[in-house]
């Protein structure tokens, strides 16, 4: 690379010096904050294979490592991040780059204590490094301590105020608590920072679709997958978009082409399923609902919506089939006993379809579809009294 070529990168981004990388590695983390992902990485393969990466010892050659699970993860590539990370684990486990990453990779699973306790651990040592705080402050607001988060971003964005990761950050816990405009405002703040991050779009796009703007959610959520075309959740949440917005064959496309990208994806196989059933295409949709439950037949909600198309063309017998699998998984789901209970009274089996009906209630008294339903059986056999005092 020419000395104008890093200079104009160093240009293009904003960054707050992370004190525990290694000098070194500096051109790659301009390239990473100036959206560069894919020069940064070939930057980074490139010194991690010269002599200059041996005499700088493991310590750096983990920085390294690490900085590239940060932008895999950037880029979507959660598989890839965790491979690279397990890399750097392998030559320096405490290391501060690891241990932030292995922070975020937590938060990427919903793992928010983890990613908390993590960071906690890093505070002490960098306690005025914005990307640990903004760790904080997500873990935080995910387990639903608003006000502790708000704290940690706001003290963070009072230093740093060009930080689109605390502004994002904001704008994620704000639109937890349903301020939608100041959320919408932060993350406005953000994107003007870093316009190629692909989470800010997709955040973006939430937002406006809280606000019920739906077309500018749609546009928003297509700029997300140009930037993380093989996002598996910015795909399908495009494709349910566009269902929302009655394009349903636009939608149809999309989940096809998930699937062509993603195809060991229960989730991509059961949304198209979703779609399969708005088109009408009902044999279609059977047919890939049976797919994801193939590919997770531990996922009850799988069985639950396989069965509600079978009962769309009256297979009630399979239909039943079907629920009693996800009653299998999840015994005490209302949602799943009122299903069974239903279907029960269907297909005329009205002494079980009471039984269910009144374990529903034992569950939840004042449940009023168990409460109808079980008068409408008690109806059936004939004990009218009992049948009235239900309907009470």
């Amino acid at each position: 690379m020419t000395k104008f070529d890093f200079e104009a990168i160093h240009n293009r981004s904003t960054y707050y010096y992370e004190s525990y990388v290694s000098n070194i590695l500096m051109p790659a983390v301009y390239f990473r904050e100036a959206g560069e992902y894919t020069e940064a990485l070939l930057w980074l393969e490139e010194w991690l294979c010269s002599d200059q990466a041996q005499r700088s010892g493991v310590a750096a050659q983990a920085d390294a490592w690490a900085l590239c699970s940060h932008i895999k993860l950037l880029q979507g590539r959660i598989y890839e991040s965790i491979k690279y990370l397990e890399k750097a684990e392998s030559l320096s486990p405490n290391n501060v780059s690891v241990i932030i990453n292995r922070a975020r990779l937590y938060l990427k699973k919903q793992d928010n204590t983890a990613a908390l306790r993590l960071a906690q651990s890093i505070l002490r040592r960098f306690p005025s490094d914005p990307s640990v705080s903004v760790i904080m402050a997500s873990a935080l607001g995910a387990m639903g301590c608003y006000s502790e988060a708000l704290l940690k971003v706001n003290n963070t964005i009072q230093y740093f105020p060009d930080h689109s990761e605390s502004l994002a950050t904001r704008s994620l816990i704000q639109a937890r608590t349903k301020e939608f405009d100041k959320a919408k405002l932060d993350a406005l703040r953000a994107l003007l920072i870093k316009p190629y991050a692909h989470q800010l779009w997709s955040l973006l796009s939430r937002l406006f679709l809280q606000s019920g703007v739906l077309s500018t959610a749609i546009t928003m959520q297509k700029r997300a997958v140009i930037g993380a075309p093989k996002q598996l959740d910015y795909l399908i949440t495009l494709s349910d978009f566009l269902s929302s917005a009655n394009k349903i064959d636009d939608s149809y496309k999309m989940m096809k082409h998930t699937i062509r990208l993603f195809p060991f994806s229960d989730i991509a196989w059961i949304n198209l399923s979703k779609v399969q059933c708005k088109k009408m295409v009902l044999d279609n949709a059977v047919k890939s609902s049976r797919r994801a439950i193939m590919l997770r037949p531990d996922m009850a909600s799988h069985y639950v919506f396989y069965a509600n198309i079978l009962k769309m063309i009256k297979e009630w017998c399979k239909s039943l089939d079907a629920i009693n699998r996800a009653y299998n998984i999840e015994a005490n789901n209302i949602s799943i006993l009122l299903n069974k209970a239903n279907i029960l009274l269907r297909v005329r089996c009205i002494y079980e379809a009471l039984q269910t009906y009144e374990q529903v209630l034992r569950l939840s008294p004042i449940q009023v579809d168990a409460l109808l339903g079980a008068g409408n059986a008690l109806s059936e056999l004939g004990r009218l009294e009992e049948a009235l005092q239900a309907y009470d």
